[in-house]
């Protein structure tokens, strides 16, 4: 028995008692979907959007979902059943994934569904896709270090539509964006600051190493970038360790300053 195993084992069953203790307190106070509790002993990180997003937002919340990098749709329909009282614009740029967005929504009035990549420019943009793994699509070039991380041996071109976010939808209430563009989210952020102004929270996508080349780290950047519109990252997602001890890239989730008050367990 290794060391690193020994402690990959008591980091798993630490990770579950905390997104366990986080529920209770959760369901408690609020109507929180069984399906929750079933996700942190089967596969935690699935359930810890969710918990996150519950510590800041009520269920009952009028919320406006922006899914940037939308994929085939799974995290805006978690998103709707936890909180129902949401409407979505999904933006995805590649054509099968978008079809398949598009079919999945096609009869939901409450999910806009958009073909587009999002960034600081607009025009026709070639993305490299991967057929295989289509949430690896991105602009840019996984670097050498963590590539063996990832399934990138087939991979074809495709010319895609870019545009800025404040072109394709407006801030409407409380509006929760979330960015997943493998290696595009500094510049989704840098094509539009004044949009952020508005937001009150952003679920974003954070390197901590050099993951594309030719490209800086982008949490420290996107950080600054959104602290200037009053958006400060408050929770910090677990991480694959294939590859490291140390996250080379995580999910962050930014909040405005009069919701960081949550997390003091006298508020909960």
């Amino acid at each position: 028995m290794s060391l690193r195993w020994l402690r990959k084992q008591i980091d798993k069953v630490g990770h579950r008692l905390f997104l366990l203790e986080e529920y209770a307190s959760l369901a408690r106070a609020q109507p929180v979907p069984s399906w929750m509790r079933r996700r942190i002993l089967g596969h935690p990180a699935s359930a810890e959007d969710w918990i996150q997003l519950l510590r800041f937002f009520d269920p009952d919340e009028s919320l406006h979902l922006i899914d940037v990098g939308a994929h085939t749709g799974a995290f805006t329909a978690d998103f709707l059943d936890v909180f129902p009282k949401t409407k979505a614009v999904c933006i995805e740029p590649a054509s099968v994934t978008f079809k398949r967005l598009a079919e999945r929504y096609s009869s939901d009035e409450r999910v806009e569904c958009v073909r587009a990549a999002l960034g600081s420019e607009e025009g026709e943009f070639e993305m490299t896709i991967y057929p295989e793994s289509p949430e690896l699509n991105s602009f840019h070039k996984y670097a050498d270090a963590v590539s063996e991380n990832y399934d990138t041996s087939n991979s074809q071109v495709e010319s895609v539509p870019c545009r800025r976010i404040d072109t394709l939808s407006e801030v409407e209430g409380t509006t929760i964006v979330k960015i997943d563009t493998q290696g595009h989210e500094v510049a989704v952020i840098e094509g539009s600051p004044g949009f952020f102004a508005g937001v009150e929270a952003v679920l974003c996508e954070c390197s901590f190493a050099v993951e594309y080349e030719n490209q800086a780290p982008s949490f420290a950047r996107i950080s600054g970038l959104l602290g200037d519109v009053g958006l400060h990252p408050i929770a910090f997602q677990s991480f694959g360790n294939q590859i490291s001890n140390y996250a080379f890239e995580r999910d962050v989730l930014f909040v405005r300053q009069a919701r960081l008050d949550r997390i003091f367990f006298r508020n909960y």
